[in-house]
């Protein structure tokens, strides 16, 4: 909730060999239940973009589902709309089209704080894929370009409604989704899903999480989210050496 002492940490991040910084004032992890309003969210994060702003060109995301932060957030210099309701509001559609902003289309079973009992006929990764046809379909008849558009499957539990087992069918089919033709962000940094197959807190999932991403990148992933910048931007360095 230290501003200064965010800014510092984002610009270290960057430091470490970060390409986007994903900045959040509202926590969505399974189990928070604390409902933050607009303008609480707006006071959280507004002077940590403009902090890392006046030190920094790198790219930086808004991590929010509500218009007028992703709105306050853009204008102080905000390039990319993560919305983990996948852009559903069309207030929202509305502001991506108008801004230009490269959008971050994730999936997830419930709503935000929400904790449901998911349920797939098809199967995870055709619900998955189903659910990104059509609402890649929405934005681009919302006016949106293909080119600004990033689709996350969505790994977790609580409102993101996947099991651990299901987690690992995303992890092992990612070419499926692949196909659809936008590229890919994973999420998996420390997720609880680690933590219950292995049994460990999240301090201790750090190699797990390293071998999964280096596998999501060799699936096809474009861009992993993570925590432990240093140590996957040496996987990444080499895995560039090895031209794959």
């Amino acid at each position: 909730m230290d501003a200064q002492v965010a800014i510092e940490y984002g610009l270290r991040l960057f430091s470490e060999g970060a390409d986007v910084l994903d900045i959040g004032g509202e926590s969505t992890r399974p189990g928070s239940d604390v409902v933050v309003s607009e303008e609480e969210e707006i006071r959280r994060i507004l002077p940590v973009i403009q902090g890392i702003r006046k030190k920094s060109n790198g790219t930086l995301s808004i991590d929010t589902f509500k218009p007028s932060v992703a709105r306050a957030a853009l204008e102080a210099g905000v390039n990319w709309v993560n919305d983990i309701t996948g852009i559903a509001n069309p207030e929202m559609q509305a502001l991506v089209r108008e801004t230009g902003a490269i959008c971050c289309v994730m999936h997830m079973y419930g709503t935000p704080h929400s904790l449901p009992t998911p349920h797939y006929p098809r199967g995870i990764i055709e619900e998955i894929r189903l659910f990104f046809l059509e609402r890649t379909q929405q934005l681009l008849q919302a006016g949106i370009s293909p080119d600004r558009i990033i689709l996350d499957p969505g790994i977790g539990g609580g409102a993101f409604g996947k099991t651990p087992q299901e987690c690992l069918e995303i992890l092992k089919h990612l070419s499926k989704l692949r196909e659809l033709g936008f590229p890919l962000l994973v999420g998996l940094s420390r997720k609880s899903f680690l933590q219950k197959i292995l049994l460990k807190p999240a301090s201790e999932v750090l190699s797990t999480t390293l071998a999964l991403n280096t596998m999501a990148l060799l699936e096809g992933a474009a861009y992993i989210r993570v925590h432990d910048v240093a140590a996957h931007r040496d996987i990444l360095t080499v895995l560039e050496r090895m031209d794959v």
